[in-house]
């Protein structure tokens, strides 16, 4: 039995959370002496949940949420100590954020998001900093919408780690996760107009977990994830999925 287009909307808002990784760790090794691990880990943290506040103002669809977030990391100062090494990639990182601020439209805001994940794993990579994530469960199973929608959460996680660490292990992972069939719309509502949508939306996330297991540098990676951001911002405004 079908469910009404209510109650899909109604599941969708208890089940789509935006993937936020924890910051376990980061270490760094400089010549120029940077601070100690343990004060980059703070600093870091706050740059890591910044950015994910920016990821949910895109799904929601909030421009002055985007505006804000993106302007704070545009303009966060270095924080005291660190070594010039870090400058061309804070550059980078300020901005891609300073686009998503100054951002016409979702697509723009989505595609500078993911930029800014791009900047900070450049950074990473080029001082060979370890980075580890929490990852919180394990990948949904089973065939029903909830699980389907939980497996699009966990696989835009493990992209954006991918991204952010960087590592082409991890973001082949939820590329892999993305690339599956995709869901019917039919068996969540009997609302044409909703339906058409979901599907375009569905057609579009499986599209892009096939582009993403094919996407192996990190503009190309970045560009895949500001187009997913994109469709689930454009899905959750059109279904009326409400804030995450």
């Amino acid at each position: 039995m079908r469910m009404t287009s209510h109650a899909a909307i109604r599941s969708l808002k208890s089940t789509v959370i935006l993937p936020i990784v924890a910051l376990v760790a980061v270490t760094a090794c400089d010549k120029d002496k940077p601070p100690e691990p343990a004060e980059i880990a703070v600093h870091m943290s706050e740059h890591f949940s910044r950015a994910a506040d920016l990821q949910r103002a895109v799904v929601n669809g909030d421009m002055e949420a985007v505006e804000g977030t993106a302007n704070w990391l545009a303009e966060h100062s270095k924080m005291s100590g660190a070594p010039a090494s870090w400058d061309p990639y804070l550059a980078e990182m300020r901005a891609a954020a300073e686009v998503a601020a100054k951002s016409p439209d979702l697509y723009t805001a989505a595609k500078a998001t993911a930029r800014v994940g791009a900047a900070c794993g450049d950074c990473h990579k080029g001082h060979g900093a370890t980075v580890k994530f929490s990852i919180d469960g394990a990948l949904a199973e089973g065939g029903d919408t909830e699980a389907h929608m939980n497996r699009h959460v966990w696989a835009s996680a493990r992209l954006w780690e991918g991204l952010v660490v960087p590592s082409a292990e991890v973001w082949q992972t939820g590329a892999k996760a993305l690339d599956e069939v995709p869901l019917v719309p039919e068996e969540v509502t009997d609302d044409d107009e909703l339906m058409t949508e979901m599907q375009l939306a569905a057609n579009r996330v499986h599209e892009l977990g096939a582009g993403a297991r094919q996407a192996l540098d990190p503009d190309m990676r970045a560009a895949t994830y500001g187009e997913l951001l994109a469709t689930c911002s454009r899905c959750h405004r059109a279904t009326g999925a409400g804030q995450i």
